[in-house]
């Protein structure tokens, strides 16, 4: 620095909260029933507490808050699927909430609470957490490490068994945590089929990675398990709004250089008692540097606040007075607002119903709140009394009073069917709505015509897919073999009809075949020969020399291609073979009209299949036709099923997925993942579609999506080829290169092959952070990945 001036900076020294303590643990509890749990004793204002659940694999709620916060822990619940599941709950300690009561589960629940003290006041109190599941049963058990991003963590380690041993888990292990505890608390019962549960906490005093935790069981079982990482409070120091660069000479004044923030958490007041807040306990220290702090604020709970329908209440804070030792000047005059919503949403509109066989299908029109969330259909054996309680979420097979929770319908879908049910009886039905922020409606509609009572009816082509499929099904014979088969399990003196449909092996599926009625008699009595439904005369086929004219019309995407397959049935095991010249281009508005040439008389299996303009294919759309009756065959109104594709084909858990395709403009895309619509995407003026979703209740391993497009008229498309993807635990999935969930030396070779590869394609598969370019950045994030898998 040139002589005369000089610059110098002093250290800002903040202290680290230290780590979260373990405080006492509530007595356990456990039943056949629904349980009341105790809060542990010596605990206070902003505690949290952790309540521990076991049960037979079934679902368990918070049935009654009693003034708390109970909300479930990110990982949980872990569900081993036929004998246990670890499900946690937390809350803040508010001071004055008491003891909460669980739902009943069904066979047993056996939990306990524990409290921690240290813990941030705000917001989750966990930095990370962890869980797996154990389908064998064994003595021993292995829960999945996490990365914490800052120092000082409890990690609070818990697992359940399907066993009520005094003791469930007689030992922890891992060597990233330092002071693991002895046995918090048993839970245990011996009610159902019995189980139990053990907590233990361990110290993680650097940030960084905690490998799996080995825990050891008193008697083989199956395990569910989980770790939960709980952090302090922190003093934070960050930018604040910083001068503008500015040149200087020797001599001159001084100039601002730099400005920061301090943020801690220095003092609260829970539930005020009027608009002026007097915080008399902060203490904050002050400075000849300005410190920037924050004022915030937390509503009360659902439970807490005014019943349905509630009301929006807008919030604004400013400093009005302060008491200091120095001369005061000065004002805090402006704020945002903070507007706290528990105005419950409007009710759906134009509900209604039909009663189909062993269902009932509902639909209705969603209400234009901008914060819709979702409906909820209950369902019970007279009218509907019961209401959802306001914040809590429910599951299709949650039970509400005497009502039952038979759907969850998600924004904007506004249909469902309750299949299941029992011909000749009555369901009563009532819709209500959900909001964002866990706001019910008021009153929820019954839609017109409930009661509905389910019974058989025709079967048609438009009714098939919902009808009851038909159990014990034969393996095929050779073709050209009869069939037969016995229906059993019927009821007696009630009138059934059947039909069928045949698929190949592609699989092509038939057209519904002719419908037969029957009744059964009564027990005893001989069963009565079925009756055709519909009596077609008997068909003779003639085959003269003339020339068929046959075109095919519809939907599919702009730039798309067409091609039109087709087999007769002359041929011993024909395939489907393409017709020269027959691949034609779809207009901009996604329409297409083609002909496939001119055909002699025979029978013919025709298929389309559409091509997308980035080469994807959709799966064939077969039908059958016999020519042999007339001189022209005109197929109009085809909807083609939508492409789909993934941006990747594996993703980390938590990481966002975004799934891609080609449909008609104008049409809306139905997104179902594992068997689930999830969402609905609009194609652009191109057909071009996206839909991205985040992962982290994904569980790991492989699932499936499928796409199909609906109409402005109401037409719904054939699903596309379902396609999987993964769920890794791996921090780069896409370094796995030959997809054994494991990164060594053999993905290793693998990079330093396609590293040298003259072939961009082959080049692009090791682009590891996905910014279209293979650098120095790709080698070092695989070398970190491999790394950190080693260790």
């Amino acid at each position: 620095m040139a002589a005369g001036g000089f610059l110098f900076f002093t250290g800002i020294s903040s202290a680290q909260a230290a780590l979260p303590t373990f405080v006492s643990c509530g007595a356990a509890s456990g039943n056949a029933n629904a349980i009341t749990l105790a809060l542990p004793a010596s605990i206070s204002t902003n505690d949290i507490l952790l309540m521990f659940l076991e049960t037979a694999a079934q679902t368990i709620t918070v049935a009654n808050q009693n003034g708390g916060t109970w909300t479930q822990v990110t990982n949980s619940p872990q569900n081993e699927g036929t004998n246990t599941s670890l499900t946690v709950f937390w809350s803040r300690y508010n001071g004055t909430q008491g003891n909460p009561v669980t739902s009943d589960s069904g066979d047993h629940q056996v939990g306990a609470i524990c409290a921690y003290n240290g813990v941030v006041t705000s917001g989750d109190p966990w930095d990370v957490t962890s869980g797996d599941v154990d389908t064998t049963s064994d003595n021993s058990g292995s829960i999945p490490g996490a990365t914490t991003s800052g120092p000082d963590r409890l990690v609070v380690i818990v697992g359940s068994a399907d066993d009520d041993a005094d003791t469930p888990i007689t030992a922890v292990s891992n060597s990233d945590l330092a002071n693991i505890s002895t046995a918090r608390v048993n839970a245990e019962t011996n009610q159902g089929n019995d189980g139990g549960l053990t907590v233990f906490d361990g110290e993680k005093a650097s940030a960084g990675s905690y490998g799996a935790t080995t825990i050891t069981y008193t008697a083989a079982t199956t395990k569910g398990m989980m770790t939960i990482a709980l952090k302090p409070p922190v003093t934070t120091i960050g930018n604040g709004t910083n001068p503008s660069s500015s040149s200087t000479a020797p001599g001159a004044v001084a100039v601002d250089l730099d400005s920061f923030t301090l943020q801690t958490n220095y003092c609260s007041q829970a539930d005020p008692s009027s608009d002026t807040v007097s915080l008399t306990t902060c203490g904050i220290p002050v400075t000849t540097s300005q410190v920037q702090f924050k004022v915030r604020i937390t509503p009360k709970s659902h439970a807490n606040m005014p019943a349905p329908a509630g009301s929006t209440y807008s919030v604004t804070g400013t400093v009005t007075s302060f008491t200091s030792t120095n001369s005061q000047s000065g004002s805090d005059t402006n704020s945002a607002t903070v507007t706290i919503d528990n105005a419950s949403p409007a009710n759906v509109t134009s509900a209604s119903g039909t009663a189909g066989d062993a269902q009932v299908s509902l639909s209705w029109t969603n209400p234009a709140d901008s914060d819709f969330h979702s409906s909820v259909v209950l369902r019970a054996a007279s009218a509907v009394s019961d209401t959802p309680v306001e914040g809590a979420t429910y599951l299709v097979g949650n039970t509400i009073g005497s009502a039952t929770v038979v759907c969850v319908v998600a924004s904007p879908t506004a249909s469902c069917t309750n299949s299941g049910l029992t011909n000749g009886t009555a369901y009563h039905y009532k819709i209500f709505t959900k909001d964002t922020n866990a706001n019910y409606s008021a009153t929820g509609v019954v839609p017109t015509g409930s009661p509905f009572t389910p019974s058989t009816s025709i079967i048609t082509s438009g009714n098939f897919s919902s009808a009851t499929a038909a159990t014990g099904i034969p393996t095929p014979s050779v073709a050209g073999s009869s069939e037969s088969m016995t229906v059993s399990g019927l009821s007696a003196s009630t009138l059934y009809y059947f039909a069928m449909k045949t698929s190949d092996e592609a699989p092509n599926t038939s057209d519904i075949s002719n419908v037969i009625s029957t009744t059964t008699s009564a027990a005893g009595t001989p069963e009565p020969t079925p009756t055709p439904a519909t009596e077609a005369a008997p068909r003779e086929v003639s085959t003269p020399a003339r020339i068929i004219k046959v075109s095919f019309s519809g939907q599919a995407y702009p730039g798309a291609k067409i091609e039109v397959l087709r087999k007769d049935t002359s041929a011993e095991d024909a395939r489907y073979l393409t017709i020269p010249l027959e691949r034609h281009e779809v207009l901009s508005d996604g329409s297409f009209d083609l002909s496939p040439g001119a055909l002699i008389v025979d029978v013919y299996f025709f298929a389309l299949r559409a091509e997308d303009k980035d080469g994807r294919q959709t799966r064939i759309l077969p039908f059958s036709v016999d020519l042999s009756a007339t001189d022209k065959l005109e197929v109009k109104d085809i909807l083609m099923p939508p492409t789909l594709d993934f941006e990747r084909t594996r993703i980390r858990k938590g990481d966002s997925m975004r799934i891609i395709g080609y449909a008609t403009p104008g049409d809306k895309t139905e997104i179902e993942i594992d068997g689930k619509i999830i969402s609905v995407a609009s194609p652009s003026k191109t057909g071009f579609y996206s839909f991205t979703t985040t992962t982290p209740n994904f569980s790991f391993g492989s699932h499936y999506a499928r796409v199909r497009q609906v109409g402005s008229g109401g037409k719904t498309s054939n699903f596309s080829a379902a396609r999987t993807f993964q769920i890794s635990q791996l921090l780069v999935p896409r370094a796995d290169f030959n997809q054994d969930n494991i990164i060594n030396i053999t993905d290793w070779s693998v990079f330093l092959s396609r590293w040298s590869s003259k072939d961009e394609k082959i080049r692009s598969t090791i682009d590891m952070n996905a910014d279209g370019k293979i650098d120095i950045r790709d080698f070092s994030i695989f070398i970190g990945t491999l790394v950190s898998q080693i260790k």
